[in-house]
């Protein structure tokens, strides 16, 4: 599995973005930068993570984990990591 493109696949569900092709890189801002970025978007990213890779995520990510799509892959795979 490619952590990465699996986390751009909950980030594109979450934001309501088209599969493949909602235009998300590793250097593409989320939080405060990417007008589909909602706090909705948080708890269904949340939900998505827990639900697709069975990971427990700490309730303290903030907002450096959600400021761009590889703050938040590498997050993730902190997290995978424990």
């Amino acid at each position: 599995m490619d952590l990465e493109r699996e986390v751009i696949s909950i980030l594109e569900e979450a934001m309501g973005l088209p599969a493949g092709r909602g235009g998300l890189r590793r250097d593409t801002a989320l939080l405060g930068g990417h007008p589909d970025f909602t706090s909705m978007s948080v708890v269904a990213v949340f939900t998505g993570l827990e639900a697709r890779l069975g990971l427990l995520l700490d309730e303290d990510l903030g907002a450096a984990e959600f400021a761009s799509v590889g703050s938040l892959v590498d997050a993730v795979a902190a997290a995978q990591a424990r």
